[in-house]
């Protein structure tokens, strides 16, 4: 049915309500006064309108059962979880309770233990039943068990904690003897983390800890609920979880009602929901209390309760989200509100209990009948996974339930993950539950009389209803509100035995092939077919790169998260991580470091868990770089050798021709002549002053001099290297500026032959020439104030060289500083004996080493050892030698160093390396750095691999870490004062050669300037010529405004068209609002509504006119087609609904008609007094056709008890039934007789003989009947 006509059809059934009121409320204020009721019609009258109003306004909705959506507690509890904030557990049932980890340390003398408190759940539990590391049974409830039990130093679970159950855990300097989780349930685990042979994959990292979860409240056992015994709801230590060898705990109801209640800690709500009892309905939770322990057969043999619950939950779900699951679990059973207490209906067949039985005379106004929601509402498969605790609680397939798909043939399908059910046999009992109550979906929403107030939500009630056909028809009142006094508004959803059959028989096994695998966090993949290749590809100029392409057989488990790979030169110790997140896709490439060079590979698999495969290794020789230059000119650009030589002097190279080229070299040779005899003349001086300087100063004025004359030498020397930086800019800049101008020139001409109206550009392209030739004119001075500035440097250099004589005198002094700090050690504790390791921490013990010789070493089995605490000082650009004797026998190459504090917090770790993997004892020694702006440092040993690596393993015999900056600095003094004199030889001999060079450029820069000037001018033609064209395109652009003005005129004569088509004439109404094109109209007893319609548009309108005779009106709808003429009929778009009878005087086309719609009707209606016979004759329309006879009438008897109105009804000769009953005194009756075949076209006649049962002096009774017959198509 259309939106419109839907609308029209629920105001209809208001006004009639609104209009009626007054009548109705008069009748059941007639009705009430009977009962010893007082109300009045008015206040009737008033409620029924704004009831009528309201059904008007909104339809009811069906009620479908929600799917339950999944707690995040339910995959949380799969791994451990070191989140401090994450929600509180409520564990329900039999399950896996919660991981979250709430402390964490590592203690013990040598660090070897590490202890958790792990939070299970926020109430008491009742048992743990057992813990599993990973997927190892570790503890069996009683005690510790399994492959790693030498490496649990204690597992034990606290049910409740209390103030005065509290105790230390690990060293007890954190978690003292007074901490404790007060109303929580909590477990304590220590490892020893010196088990590397019992955790070889690192300690597990999932924990499942089974448990029986939290009591629960029975009203079954509390005398002041409905029950018996001493339990009560106030009381949480009377709570239980099994009692009489019952497991209540388990039981889902139980389970609800407790969470309704809510759970509280020291008085105070921890979690749930928290209702006073009042709120609650607890005599229907010990229905369904009873209800879910009922036995049910399994298909394996034996029984099992009906329904049971076993998951988790956090304080984090909201009420909804625990209530629908809970739920859930009890199959189509829902939690429902009547009245403010709350209760729980469905989930069992009561169906064949006496109902209540309603008729049409029980409804008031106006009704809706909603067969069943839309097909995207509706589904014919169910499937989904469950908690399976054979899989410790991972997600399996139950399989699924599948009946005939809808009218469509489309099969559709709904997936619902029970998480607190752990049988697949359950899940799909209670799916087909919820499946066949949507095959029974229909919805009948109506307001009733004072009778309803006999039955409650949940109630099975029948209703008979001429109208829609129903005899006693069987519902479930699904939702009840009371609009006014003794007046009812009810939803009723269809109801039948069907829905709750089950037989064991029909239980499936999943699939095979959809059961999980059995989960094993330590299990992790091997990376397969591992391949390496080579090649090379060519980036700019021609240069070649070689690249190594990594090749392995992807894995398809899901588990696997990345895939890591490591490279490094066959030569060389030290592995490479690539890249940062590789994907498992079965490829990889890399750039090679080195090309022509043997390189090995190595990868393994990082699994969801970060537990790590083995390697897998390759080796590769990558290909050979081809790299070839010449003169800054590569690859394939290289021309041949010798191919200039014969050319002619005017043959050109480059921009120049060959006889230039030549000049230009013989000029380069003449100046390094002259710059050769300078040098010599400079060294000569230099020699001088040196001579003197060492000779004439004292020891302590040499030691003052040497600090400033080797900062002058420096200071010259970097004035030198700008001198030469300079110049060759300079020279640089001469050649590109003058480039870039004879470039704009060109591009300035190619603007002026192709201008096509961009003025911009013309005008951007001079302004570019013109600050080319600026920026050559600027280049030119530079080159020239750089050839003076490297004459002056030049003259620096000579004067700085002088002073390095006097250098030697300050490096001796910082060689006797550092004689005397070279016994310095910041080591505390660098070699090892009995007495054990010191201040160094980590995993990390002194033993005796009698296979190498009988020796202590400190035995490093982690990633980091460190010495102590921070020693804070100026470390910043400190130098230090490190050295010793160390053995790595892991997998890993040792190093030793400094772990440096930085200010904002960071660690620095300049180290060196110190012995490979698996080799033996051997000497090292290298020097180190300390960062810059370093605050503090301390010792520092690293295994250089993976922090969760298995295989680390160093022996430290000695370690000696001493400060050498002093000792350093003076062989810097010495280096530069032996390297004095060559600098400033050659940054003489630069600086001249720059400053000629730069000279001779200038006069280039020059004339490229002129080119430029010369290219601005022909800019600035082809911008006249753009600025022509600019012209052109303003016209163009007026002519379109002007088209767009005339434009938008027309768009305005045409909505105003459009408007006015769309007004509507319209009379006050009474009765019916329509609307038309935005207008209201309403229908009256006179013609009501013309729509004036544009030409070539249909149009309609309604008349209601009144018709002589029978007294009934005529409703009249005018159709006219797209040329204004009136057309033969109307064709309504959508559904139409009818209150009341169809009577039809043309012919019923069936072809289109639905199953079961109305293709014919006869009717007759007459009267007459007692004995009189009364006929209809009908010609069924087809053969297979279904009639339904209804038959109603009023009787007016002589008084007289005994005396009543009887009737026989026939069809044909056959008598169908007999002894009717007819309404006396004035009262009706109708008489219903459900659909017949009809076998025959042959007329079909149906005769109702009535009677006076009994005889009076007032003489016979007065009858008014009327018969009607529908035909249905089949």
């Amino acid at each position: 049915m259309s939106k419109v006509v839907k609308t029209v059809l629920i105001v209809a059934a208001a006004v009639a309500m609104v209009v009626f009121a007054p009548q109705i409320g008069a009748f059941l204020a007639t009705a009430a006064a009977s009962a010893g009721i007082t109300v009045t019609a008015a206040a009737i009258s008033s409620t029924l309108v704004s009831i009528g109003i309201s059904m008007a306004l909104a339809a009811a909705s069906s009620l479908l059962l929600p799917v339950p959506k999944a707690s995040q507690s339910r995959a949380d509890r799969l791994n451990l979880n070191i989140d401090t904030t994450a929600p509180r557990k409520i564990v329900f049932g039999r399950t896996s309770a919660g991981q979250d980890v709430r402390f964490k340390e590592t203690w013990g003398k040598d660090k070897d233990r590490l202890s958790l408190v792990v939070a299970n759940a926020s109430h008491k539990i009742s048992a743990v039943r057992s813990v599993y590391l990973n997927n190892e049974l570790s503890h069996n409830g009683a005690s510790v068990t399994g492959k790693y039990a030498s490496g649990i130093v204690e597992l034990s679970t606290c049910l409740e904690g209390t103030p005065s159950n509290g105790r230390a855990v690990g060293s007890g300097a954190y978690w003292s003897s007074t901490s404790t989780f007060v109303g929580c349930a909590y477990s304590v685990i220590t490892f020893r983390t010196d088990k590397a042979k019992v955790f070889p994959d690192g300690l597990p990292s999932r924990i499942t800890t089974v448990v029986d979860g939290c009591l629960v409240y029975d009203p079954r056992r509390d005398s002041t609920r409905g029950g018996s015994g001493t339990m009560r709801v106030g009381d949480q230590s009377t709570w239980a979880f099994t009692v009489g060898g019952v497991d209540i705990g388990r039981n889902p109801a139980l389970a609800l009602i407790t969470y309704l209640i809510g759970y509280r800690i020291n008085g105070k709500l921890a979690w749930g929901w928290g209702l006073p009892p009042e709120k609650i309905d607890f005599a229907s939770f010990i229905r369904y209390a009873n209800l879910c322990e009922e036995p049910v057969t399994l298909k394996a043999g034996g029984t099992t309760p009906k329904y049971l619950v076993d998951g988790i939950f956090s304080t984090g779900d909201s009420h909804e989200t625990v209530v629908n699951a809970i739920c859930a679990t009890m199959g189509s059973t829902v939690l429902v509100d009547t009245g403010g207490v709350f209760n729980l209906i469905g989930g069992y067949d009561d169906t064949l209990s006496v109902p209540f039985a309603f008729s049409d005379d029980d409804l008031i106004g106006t009704d809706n009948w909603n067969p069943s929601p839309t097909s995207r509402e509706r589904f014919n498969i169910i499937k989904g996974r469950f908690a399976d605790p054979s899989t410790l609680y991972t997600l399996a397939d139950w399989g699924r339930i599948e009946v005939d798909p809808m009218f469509d043939n489309i099969p559709r399908t709904l997936s619902i993950d029970y998480g607190l059910i752990d049988s697949a046999e359950a899940c799909q009992r209670i799916s087909k539950q919820r499946l066949y109550a949507e095959k029974w979906g229909g919805i009948f929403t109506g307001v009733f009389g004072p009778r309803a107030f006999a039955v409650q939500v949940g109630d099975i009630v029948t209703l008979s209803h001429p109208r829609h056909g129903w005899n006693n028809k069987r519902f479930r009142v699904i939702s009840q509100s009371e609009a006014h006094d003794l007046i009812f508004q009810m939803s009723l959803r269809e109801d039948d035995s069907e829905i709750y059959a089950w037989d064991s028989q029909e239980y499936t096994p999943p699939p095979a092939n959809l059961l999980n695998e059995e989960y094993d966090p330590a299990l992790a993949e091997v990376v397969m077919g591992l391949s390496l290749s080579t090649l090379n590809q060519e980036g700019a100029n021609g240069v070649t790169t070689s690249f190594v392409q990594v090749t392995w057989t992807p894995s398809t488990s899901a588990r696997v998260s990345e895939v890591e790979i490591n490279t490094k030169l066959a030569t060389s110790n030290v592995w490479t991580e690539q890249g940062g997140r590789i994907e498992n896709t079965g490829t990889y490439l890399f750039s090679a470091e080195v090309g022509g060079a043997a390189i090995n590979v190595r990868a393994r698999y990082v699994m969801d868990n970060g537990v790590r495969g083995p390697w897998s290794n390759s080796d590769v020789i990558t290909s050979t770089n081809n790299l070839n230059s010449w003169n800054g000119v590569y690859g394939d650009k290289k021309p041949e050798d010798n191919a200039t030589v014969g050319a002619p002097g005017d043959t050109v190279v480059g921009t120049s021709t060959g006889n230039l080229v030549v000049q230009r070299i013989e000029q380069a040779h003449a100046a390094i002549g002259g710059i050769n005899t300078l040098t010599t003349s400079l060294t000569s001086s230099i020699n001088d002053l040196v001579g003197v300087y060492g000779t004439t100063a004292s020891a302590a004025a040499s030691a003052s001099s040497a600090a400033q004359h080797d900062a002058n030498a420096q200071t010259a020397a970097q004035n030198a290297d700008a001198a030469r930086s300079a110049a060759e800019g300079a020279y640089q800049s001469s050649f590109t500026q003058a480039g870039q101008a004879e470039t704009f020139r060109n591009q300035a001409s190619t603007f002026a032959a192709n201008a096509s109206g961009s003025a911009a550009t013309a005008s951007e392209q001079a302004n570019l020439a013109a600050s080319a030739r600026t920026t050559a004119e600027n280049a030119a001075s530079a080159a020239n104030t750089s050839a003076g500035t490297a004459s002056a440097k030049a003259n620096d250099a000579g004067i700085a060289a002088s002073a390095a004589q006097t250098s030697q005198v300050r490096a001796s002094t910082f060689a006797l500083d550092a004689a005397g700090r070279a016994t310095n050690n910041i080591v505390g504790r660098s070699a090892f004996d009995e007495r054990g390791r010191g201040s160094w921490d980590g995993q990390a013990q002194v033993l005796r080493d009698d296979g190498a010789g009988g020796f202590y070493v400190l035995q490093q089995t982690n990633r980091d050892v460190f010495e102590g605490e921070f020693i804070p000082g100026d470390w910043s650009d400190r130098r230090f030698r490190v050295s010793g004797n160390a053995a790595a026998f892991g997998a890993y190459i040792g190093r030793a160093g400094l772990q440096c504090l930085m200010p904002d917090g960071s660690h620095r770790y300049p180290l060196v390396p110190a012995g490979g993997p698996y080799a033996g004892y051997a000497d090292f020694s290298g020097e180190i750095v300390v960062p810059q702006g370093a605050v503090a440092a301390r010792p520092f040993l690293q295994s250089d691999g993976p922090w969760d690596a298995s295989d680390h393993g160093v022996n430290w015999r000695s370690i000696r870490i001493e400060d050498i900056t002093a000792e350093r600095r003076a062989k810097d003094f010495a280096d530069a004062a032996s390297t004095s004199y060559s600098n400033a030889e050659i940054k003489a001999g630069e600086a001249g050669s720059y400053a000629s060079a730069a000279s001779g450029h200038a006069n280039t820069a020059s004339i490229r300037a002129g080119d430029a000037e010369n290219s601005a001018s022909t800019a600035s033609g082809a911008a006249a010529v753009a600025t022509e064209k600019a012209s052109q395109a303003s016209t163009s652009a007026s002519l379109s405004a002007s088209y767009a003005n005339d434009a938008s005129a027309r768009i305005s004569q045409v909505e105003e068209a459009a408007a006015s088509a769309n007004q509507a004439v319209a009379q006050r109404l009474d009765n019916l609002e329509a609307t038309t094109g935005g207008q209201t109209s309403r229908l009256n007893t006179v013609e009501q509504v013309a729509a004036t319609a544009l030409d070539r548009v249909s149009g309609a309108r309604w008349s209601k006119e009144a018709t002589a005779g029978n007294g009934r009106a005529q409703l009249t709808v005018y159709a006219y087609d797209n040329n204004g003429n009136l057309a033969s009929g109307v064709d309504i778009i959508g559904d139409l609904s009818v209150s009341g009878n169809v009577l039809v005087s043309g012919s019923v086309l069936t072809g289109a008609i639905q199953q079961n719609g109305i293709t014919a009707a006869s009717t007759m209606t007459s009267s007459g007094n007692f004995p009189i016979s009364f006929s209809l004759s009908h010609q069924p329309r087809s053969a297979e056709s279904l009639l339904e006879v209804t038959i109603s009438g009023i009787a007016d008897v002589p008084a007289g008890t005994s005396i009543r109105a009887l009737g026989d009804l026939y069809i044909g000769n056959y008598m169908i039934a007999g002894g009717i009953r007819l309404g006396k005194n004035n009262q009706s009756n109708t008489y219903s007789l459900t659909r017949l075949a009809g076998g025959s076209s042959s007329p079909v006649t149906v005769v109702f003989d009535t009677r006076q049962d009994g005889t009076s002096q007032d003489g016979p009774g007065f009858i008014d009947c009327t018969i009607i017959i529908k035909e249905f198509k089949r």
